[in-house]
């Protein structure tokens, strides 16, 4: 127990006035307890973390997690460590909620150069027709859409947004979470056609418009403008079939100059990509609070891809990842941009 390492959960305690130190010490060895000399209060080694007041030992917590994370059952999972289904079910949401909370606590003030984002498709539970009635929440069944958006340079899962549909709602969801982990300063966007992302990016990137010469301000709301160094480029695919036979560039935000000095700026490559590898993708599964696995085995299997994870990080093997939408062949930094 390392009372230097810990800060009181207590959101009234008189400890955290700015200007303060932390005065936290051990209670109880015994019951692993600390307690803050501000406030006069004790708590948990384990608040607010998954394993609070949990009987488990913490190991077999995390193995279950790391196997969830795999994509098997939880009816799997709980045989085979001697576990309820609703124990290993429930180590799973608390899991993903804390994971969750501390990515976005910590994906703050990012230096987000490019951005590429996509959108993947899933099924969770049964289809409309085949349900009874008896499901404990029937509204957590159906399509469910998981955007991702990535920081190219480092491969790393800035944020996700799950839901019903990719409507209006989606992308401003998402395009807001987007800029909460930036450092204010737009980056390049890099999207497929749908314009639920250029909607979004409209909606959270605005700044107020100069007045004319010799125009005095009006009470009210003041006009809004996009912000000029906004950019937004598009790959969009066209299919016959199940065959790619075509790939057009589209230049929706920003200048061709600005765009090619940003992607000549970033030392991975001359290429648009609209969406993520499928292993550097799955990073974000085992920090989602939703049953995933259920999604992942609705996609078809895709190629491995070689990728750099960081080491602890529970993945997902390349042949159960999700099918993604790969970036364009044949980009490089001269390319023509269509101005659509």
């Amino acid at each position: 127990m390392d009372p230097q390492a810990i800060v009181c959960p207590h959101a009234q305690c008189a400890g955290k006035v700015p200007g303060r130190a932390p005065r936290i010490g051990i209670h109880s060895s015994k019951e692993r307890r600390y307690i803050c000399h501000w406030c006069r209060k004790t708590f948990a080694a384990t608040t607010g973390t998954l394993f609070y007041r949990r009987r488990t030992p913490a190991a077999e917590i995390v193995d279950a997690l790391g196997r969830a994370a795999r994509g098997p059952r939880v009816r799997d999972i709980a045989e085979s460590l001697n576990h309820k289904e609703e124990t290993v079910a429930a180590w799973r949401e608390a899991g993903g909620t804390q994971v969750t909370a501390f990515h976005h606590a910590r994906s703050r003030g990012l230096d987000l150069e490019r951005v590429p984002m996509d959108a993947l498709w899933g099924f969770v539970g049964k289809k409309p027709q085949h349900l009874t009635g008896a499901e404990p929440d029937p509204t957590a069944v159906g399509v469910r859409w998981v955007g991702i958006a990535l920081k190219v340079r480092s491969r790393f899962v800035v944020t996700w947004h799950i839901g019903a549909s990719r409507a209006k709602v989606f992308g401003r969801t998402f395009g807001g979470q987007v800029k909460a982990c930036s450092d204010g300063q737009p980056p390049l966007f890099e999207t497929d056609g749908c314009e639920v992302y250029e909607d979004g990016i409209r909606w959270h990137y605005k700044e107020k418009a100069p007045l004319p010469a010799g125009e005095c301000a009006k009470p009210g709301r003041p006009r809004l403008r996009l912000q000029p160094a906004v950019c937004l480029a598009q790959v969009i695919k066209q299919y016959r079939g199940r065959r790619w036979i075509k790939v057009e560039h589209r230049l929706r935000l920003g200048s061709q100059e600005r765009v090619d000095d940003l992607i000549k700026q970033t030392p991975c490559g001359t290429q648009v990509n609209t969406s993520a590898p499928p292993g550097i993708a799955c990073r974000c599964w085992p920090a989602v609070p939703t049953p995933l696995p259920a999604v992942m085995r609705c996609w078809r299997p895709s190629a491995p891809w070689r990728s750099w994870i960081p080491p602890g990080v529970p993945t997902i093997p390349a042949a159960t990842c999700p099918s993604l939408n790969q970036a364009a062949s044949g980009a490089n930094a001269h390319r023509r941009w269509r101005k659509a």
